[in-house]
């Protein structure tokens, strides 16, 4: 027996019988080849190397001996273990060959061919058993019903849209079957039950998918919470994805907010963070480094808004991106209660629920129909149909208005809720006695959107004012001449107005779903650029205009110290020049300032531009991030003097102007307050309406009309009302670039030839002359400059027989010098064109441009002062409809073809804007 040696066949290698195998080498092969032949192959090795070992050794037998007996103590122990191992090797090879059904194989190499092939059929007939379509089940009960002892597959069940698969003897639950979508009604109240409403927020930002940046530190989110800790002399910081349904369009704004607070308070460096904008693969968005925000150290926890918007900073908003909060140091940097979203709200749906509870709700709305007169003579109270009441006041002094009386709970606060289109009035609390007691607009207005305003009177000042019973009466005021609608008024214990329904439509009107345009570059970090200090600076702004035809919502401006600041709302001509323009003022604090302006009612137009003084204010060099807006600036050395056309124009801008604004649509009821401004005016027209403008015509006994006039000495003439001799004078809009007027398409369809093909067919031997260019005359900026250019231009160019003269004039009086003699300058005009043509009746057309809100009165006192008629073109003048557009094809008296090139010319009038003039110098033709 052998006992002390280890056999172990487990290599398969071949021996090497190429060459004479050392002992040891022959000993190894015996004790441990798996295969017999090997094992032989060695054994008949032996005797050969024992022979050699002897030569080798010089006969020295003993250690040939002790050598071949290989650590065993006789040559028989060591011959013995080495016939026992070949006969091991021998049986396991046998029984290898025998597979579990005793069937045995010639060789082992046949064997495992056979059953490789029998597995590669049992796999193959297994899937072929499996459908990649599941079969499905109302429910487990179903599937164990048709299926008790199992089926090869996979097996939905539709009330829990869990698989199943036959393991073990039994049907095991694997979990959900996909999850692609979910398909209509048909989640169930389980499936929901947990969720929380304080968890659900308006937000594109993910804080779970929080991605470190430039460091292998991590930021630790908890409910919300975010926390960071930078690296010294190093910039790292955190990015958080952003994930929204469709692009930001032009006319959307993005509003990120957010509560920061730092660890290191008191440090040198202020500045500790910044935010910024990433693509998804973590560079900056646009290849542009944009610094949306500077966080400063603070112990106490500090809010930031940032807005977003496509044209604020030169880019487009993807749908996907990354917000990056860097860090510049080692410090905690901790965010709390982020979200991205449109609409401005950071609450949680919870917070938002909370104002829908109306258990307590108490409101109590007033009957319109049911008022009382108070101070009113000749004032009318109309109910209209819509169950508004109007109240008409036509004195042009004092107070007066109507009253309603209110069934209240006035043992606590009360609220007092209009709904009120007019321009001056006023809401006051009364006694039972008509005794006024304080006026609600002016002391306790709670909340103010659009028409609707919320006034509250506490619990205390009800006291004070002795009102204890449950009646309140209300007051509603008008000073001077002026027309109210009132939509509604109520009283209630809580904050709301009478219908919640209509409630809620007007606030989502109001309320930032508006369309609106954002224009210029963001002023929050201008403190940190450097004053250019920029001589003769006069007005800035930017380039791109509104494509809004609505109100200013906010201003943002910087400004060095506190003062008076001018602003204008304007067009720029071809030129650059400023036209078109309506001034306001803002008062305003040194540093930065945001001010929602939207009740002033600053209108501008689509294609105009908000302009700001900034002499005083200055310009900014631009630093890294560059400019993103282009701006345009106005000073003292940019000027041109150009076919009539004169001033200071604005140009493009290497600068960064101190301001930016938001114009958003008119609401419904400032539309409809603008129609009834016009609806008035109208008739304030119509009644001042006499037949024929006080022209007086007789008829020849051949038909021929013929107007009666009377010159300065009293001397009655008549002249035909179809003219025979005509001058027409005028600016840009009469003659221009080609000949003809900007900015219509040819010469034949400019108001001039218009006019004058009119004039032609009622009298084919009229004189007409040539257009004329007269600009300067309403660019000079005195009347003896003006008197001089009449003398000089016009005088030789009228006759006694002129009968007459068309006058379009007035759109470039745009600055304060020229404007200052203008309307007594039109009145010189007039009369030193009738000391030359008498009987000339004289039509001036006015005004495509107004600068000055004044203007066309100015006009019209002067023209009708003198025997004259208005053409009044201002209705279409903005109209978009009626003006050119760039990229328009002109072509000129010469056939040469040039196109419209600049939003100073597209301003002009197009063919329906030329057409247009012309109907309306033509409405004051008698014939």
């Amino acid at each position: 027996m052998v006992d002390r040696d280890t056999v172990d066949y487990r290599d398969t290698s071949s021996f090497d019988d190429s060459s004479l195998q050392d002992v040891q080498t022959i000993k190894s092969a015996i004790l441990h080849k798996q295969y017999g032949k090997d094992v032989r192959s060695a054994l008949a090795q032996l005797p050969d190397s024992l022979i050699k070992l002897f030569g080798d050794t010089g006969g020295n037998s003993n250690a040939e001996v002790e050598e071949a007996r290989g650590g065993f103590e006789t040559l028989g122990l060591h011959e013995q273990a080495q016939n026992a191992g070949i006969d091991k090797v021998t049986v396991e090879v046998q029984d290898a060959r025998t597979n579990s059904s005793s069937q045995t194989y010639p060789t082992l190499k046949e064997r495992m061919d056979n059953q490789e092939n029998d597995l590669n059929n049992s796999i193959n007939n297994k899937l072929s058993q499996i459908s990649a379509v599941p079969e499905t089940f109302a429910n487990l009960a179903a599937l164990q019903s048709k299926y008790p002892t199992g089926k090869t597959g996979i097996f939905v069940t539709a009330d829990t849209g869990h698989k199943y698969i036959w393991a073990n003897n039994a049907w095991t639950d694997s979990g959900i079957y996909q999850a692609v979508g979910v398909a209509d009604r048909s989640v169930k109240y389980e499936a929901v039950d947990y969720i929380n409403f304080e968890s659900i927020k308006d937000n594109y930002i993910n804080d779970s998918k929080i991605q470190s940046w430039n460091t292998e530190n991590q930021a630790l989110v908890s409910n919300h919470l975010i926390n960071f800790r930078g690296e010294q002399n190093k910039d790292t910081g955190f990015m958080v994805h952003a994930t929204m349904r469709a692009p930001l369009k032009n006319n959307e704004t993005l509003y990120l907010n957010f509560d920061y607070v730092t660890d290191r308070v008191g440090d040198s460096d202020k500045n500790l963070s910044s935010v910024y904008l990433m693509d998804d693969s973590g560079q900056f968005l646009n290849k542009k480094v944009i610094n949306l925000a500077a966080l400063a150290e603070t112990g106490n926890s500090t809010h930031v808004q940032i807005k977003l918007n496509n044209a604020m900073y030169g880019i487009n908003i993807p749908t996907t991106f990354n917000i990056l909060f860097a860090s510049q140091s080692d410090y905690n940097l901790t965010i709390n209660a982020l979200t991205l979203n449109k609409s401005n709200y950071t609450g949680d749906f919870g917070s938002g629920l909370t104002t829908l509870n109306t258990d307590k709700f108490k409101n109590h709305q007033v009957d319109l129909t049911k008022y009382a007169k108070w101070n009113i003579i000749n004032d009318k109270v109309v109910s209209l149909s819509n169950g508004s009441l109007m109240f008409q006041r036509t004195s042009n002094d004092g107070d007066s208005g109507v009253s309603f009386d209110v069934e209240s709970d006035v043992s606590g606060d009360i609220y007092v809720t209009t709904n009120i289109i007019c321009e001056n009035y006023a809401v006051w609390l009364m006694d039972t006695t008509n005794k006024l007691i304080v006026s609600l607009t002016s002391h306790n207005v709670l909340k103010k959107f659009g028409d609707i305003t919320v006034h509250k009177i506490t619990s205390e000042q009800l006291k004070l004012y002795a009102l204890t019973n449950n009646t309140v009466r209300i007051l509603v005021s008008v000073h001077g001449r002026n027309t109210l609608v009132i939509n509604e008024v109520s009283v209630s214990n809580q904050a709301g107005v009478g219908e919640n329904s209509d409630s809620m439509n007007r606030l989502v009107e109001n309320d930032g779903y508006r369309a609106q345009n954002y224009i210029g570059q963001q002023t929050e970090n201008i403190s940190t650029l450097t004053n250019a200090g920029y001589a003769g600076l006069m007005y800035g702004g930017y380039k791109r205009t509104s494509n809004i035809d609505g109100v200013i919502k906010e201003i943002s401006a910087y400004v060095p110290s506190d003062g008076t600041y001018k602003f204008t709302v304007a067009n720029l001509d071809q030129y650059g020049l400023i036209v078109n323009k309506t001034d306001f003022t803002l008062k305003l604090v040194a540093g930065l300032n945001r001010l929602d302006v939207e009740t002033s009612d600053i209108q501008i137009k689509e294609n105009q531009m908000l302009l700001m003084d900034l002499s005083t204010a200055g310009v900014f060099t631009p630093d890294t991030n560059g400019i993103f807006e282009s701006t345009i600036l106005q000073d003292a050395s940019h000027t041109v003097n150009q076919d009539g056309h004169g001033g200071n124009q604005l140009f493009d801008a290497d600068k960064i102007v101190p301001f930016s604004y938001s114009v958003v649509d008119k609401t419904s009821s400032s539309k409809i307050s603008d129609i009834s401004k016009e609806v008035d005016s109208l008739n304030d027209d119509l009644s001042e309406i006499v037949p024929l403008k006080n022209r007086l015509l007789v008829s020849a006994p051949n038909g021929i009309r013929y107007k009666l006039v009377v010159d300065n000495s009293g001397t009655l003439s008549t002249v035909s009302v179809v003219p025979s001799k005509v001058l027409i004078i005028g600016n840009s809009l009469t003659l221009e670039k080609g000949n003809i007027g900007m900015a219509a398409s040819d010469g034949n369809h400019d108001y001039y030839q218009i006019v004058k093909n009119y004039i032609l067919s009622a009298n084919s031997s009229a004189t007409i002359t040539d257009r004329t260019s007269f600009a300067v005359w309403e660019m000079a900026e005195n009347t003896a400059n003006r008197d001089a250019l009449f003398i000089e231009r016009i005088k030789p160019l009228l006759a006694s027989d002129t009968d007459m003269v068309i006058v379009q004039l007035g759109d470039n009086v745009n600055t304060d010098a020229r404007h200052a003699t203008f309307a007594g300058d039109v009145d010189k005009l007039i009369k030193n064109i009738r000391s030359v043509s008498p009987k000339a009746t004289i039509i001036w057309v006015g005004a495509w441009f107004i600068s000055y809100p004044t203007l066309m009165q100015e006009i019209e006192v002067s023209v009708e002062k003198n025997g004259g008629l208005l053409a009044d073109i201002t209705e279409h003048s903005n109209d978009t409809s009626y003006q050119s557009y760039i990229g328009a094809t002109r072509t000129g008296l010469d056939g040469v073809s040039f196109q419209v090139a600049s939003q100073g010319e597209a301003s002009h009038p197009g063919d329906t804007g030329h057409k247009y003039i012309a109907e309306e110098i033509i409405r004051n033709f008698d014939f």
